[in-house]
């Protein structure tokens, strides 16, 4: 019942929060639930959402959403700047 429950906080928070934020959390408690390490569950939380993010955002120019309570484009400045030289 908790992976069913950690995916619909996912859902919701995913518009509100932007994907950054919202993939690392649910990541991050989806690995905490599976009984690993806090750290292990930081690190690979880290790496996965960056490397998700990086593939979609840079890679297939996709718009993620960056949120609409924690405004990533703020954030994070300069990810579309890097985005504009790419292309």
């Amino acid at each position: 019942m908790a992976p069913i429950f950690i995916t619909i906080i996912f859902v919701v928070l995913f518009e509100k929060i932007g994907f950054l934020f919202s993939s690392f959390l649910y990541s991050f408690i989806f690995i905490l639930y599976l009984k690993k390490t806090i750290k292990y569950s930081f690190v690979f939380s880290l790496i996965i959402t960056l490397c998700i993010f990086i593939i979609f955002y840079y890679g297939l120019n996709f718009q993620m959403p960056m949120g609409e309570i924690v405004d990533t484009d703020k954030l994070f400045p300069f990810l579309e700047d890097l985005k504009k030289m790419i292309y």
